[in-house]
């Protein structure tokens, strides 16, 4: 994408004059500066969202594992459940979306037709201390 706007703007101040091109590179420009503003702060705010989950990566992928999640879920395919991959991007980044989830105080954003299967999982979930809770939730968005 960016290569096609590169060309047409390189096209487009070849077809101007020199008053034109000089106008055309000083909005190209200015609308870099603004996409490059606008990924930084998106940038921030997933590593924002990310950071409150960050706690440990490698245990929430251990207790991923040995608590049984494996079974029903893959990092980037559909099992009986849905991948992390698309858990991680269903909820945008939302740790804390994740969490009430896994605490049942959260309605399933992905798959929901699957929460009948889930639900006897929670049980261990929900009994989960926070910190390793937020290290299951770092691994997952780990994912995305």
């Amino acid at each position: 994408m960016k290569k096609v706007i590169f060309l047409a703007s390189v096209l487009f101040m070849m077809s101007c004059g020199a008053e034109e091109t000089k106008k055309a590179t000083k909005h190209v420009e200015e609308h870099a500066k603004e996409v490059k503003h606008e990924v930084k702060e998106h940038v921030e705010k997933v590593e924002e969202v990310v950071a409150s989950f960050t706690g440990d990566i490698e245990a929430g992928k251990t207790l991923f594992t040995g608590k049984g999640c494996v079974a029903c879920h893959a990092p980037d395919k559909k099992v009986v459940g849905p991948s992390l991959h698309d858990i991680a991007a269903g909820y945008n980044g939302d740790g804390d979306k994740i969490v009430a989830f896994l605490k049942e105080e959260g309605d399933a954003i992905i798959d929901p037709e699957q929460f009948a299967v889930m639900q006897a999982n929670l049980a261990i979930t929900k009994e989960m201390p926070a910190e390793e809770l937020n290290s299951v939730v770092a691994y997952i968005l780990s994912n995305k």
